[in-house]
């Protein structure tokens, strides 16, 4: 049956080992009496997996670990290039919203804070739709080859 399966419950390891072939398979055995295998508490199991504390990743190079750091700077990078775009384009705008989506970009590059900082996307997001500014957003996410969520969804 190939490699890097994950099997779980009340099999037999030798038969589970003869029917999968194969290298990097994972057997969990039963748990309990009743061939149960109860999973409550952190872990990954399968051949690469990885899980933060309080995740469980089941399976061949399963990932509840999260994103990277490096993944996190690539994307304030492509985030940041948006904002600035947004902020040449709203330079010449008086409107009250301009200017305060002008201010919290500013607010957005001075913060260290990943909390805070989605903070400050929120409100730029949700300034924007009041402005109804959209049509630059989109026009300068498209421009990034960006894909950005909604606001309910920040």
């Amino acid at each position: 049956m190939g490699s890097n399966n994950t099997i779980f419950g009340n099999v037999d390891p030798t038969v589970a080992k003869n029917a999968f072939g194969g290298d990097g398979n994972t057997i969990i055995g039963a748990t309990d009496a009743r061939g149960n295998v109860i999973i409550n508490h952190t872990m990954a199991v399968g051949v690469g997996a990885k899980a933060n504390n309080g995740s469980i990743a089941i399976g061949a190079y399963a990932n509840a670990y999260g994103i990277s750091e490096q993944q996190i700077a690539d994307n304030n990078v492509k985030i940041l290039s948006l904002l600035n775009e947004i902020k040449v384009l709203l330079g010449n705008d008086n409107s009250q919203e301009a200017q305060e989506i002008v201010s919290s970009i500013s607010d957005y590059n001075n913060s260290t804070q990943i909390s805070e900082k989605a903070s400050i996307l929120k409100r730029i997001f949700t300034l924007q739709n009041a402005a109804n500014l959209s049509q630059i957003f989109s026009f300068v996410i498209q421009l990034l080859g960006l894909v950005v969520p909604s606001p309910s969804s920040l």
